[in-house]
């Protein structure tokens, strides 16, 4: 029997972060220190990465919305009551207890990881907006220090993510097969429970 976990915009809006981020991550390093073997303009570097940021800025937006649309974003916040149940999501991702707790749809880290980036999407995009529209921004200048502190907050959202994203998959690797498949597919195939 299958079932919706992963409805087709929550897919879309997965599929395109993901490219996005990654692009992004990849043309930022470059654009801070460029790698010896890629011999692109870096005006077109440039270019690609704020067309990404945009994209992901859309995107982010398209994704908030979504959630309080359909009224499901319980679903992906971290609340302080997930603070109890990390104890048992830790032994359980650490291959230390089983068997698997049932946090819902998203487990306390995947939740956690969801929260953390959007803030990083935010705090690091409106440094990219900044540097993209420096005549218009001048209080995002203010806030970050000037030049240097938006250099350095756009540099440290992309180690930010280059750290996590790993996470995420480990996450989602340990996690049951069937909510992977979920993301490509939308469904997951439920058991049959044995009539007692």
């Amino acid at each position: 029997m299958k079932e919706l976990h992963q409805p087709l915009a929550i897919r879309i809006y997965h599929w395109v972060m993901a490219v996005s981020v990654a692009i992004l991550t990849f043309t930022g390093f470059h654009l801070s220190q460029p790698y010896a073997w890629l011999t692109v303009r870096m005006g077109f570097v440039r270019k690609i990465h704020y067309i990404f940021g945009f994209i992901v800025i859309i995107n982010l937006i398209g994704h908030v919305a979504y959630y309080l649309i359909t009224r499901t974003y319980n679903d992906i916040i971290f609340r302080w009551r997930d603070l109890k149940d990390i104890p048992s999501f830790a032994k359980y991702f650490l291959f230390l207890n089983e068997p698997h707790p049932n946090f819902g749809k998203y487990n306390p880290g995947q939740r956690l990881l969801f929260c953390a980036w959007a803030v990083a999407l935010i705090v690091g995009g409106l440094a990219g907006l900044a540097t993209y529209f420096p005549r218009q921004a001048v209080f995002v200048y203010q806030i970050y220090g000037g030049l240097q502190g938006i250099k350095w907050v756009k540099y440290l959202t992309g180690v930010f993510f280059a750290a996590t994203i790993p996470i995420h998959l480990y996450l989602v690797f340990t996690e049951d097969p069937a909510k992977l498949q979920a993301m490509f597919t939308g469904y997951v195939k439920k058991r049959k429970k044995k009539d007692q």
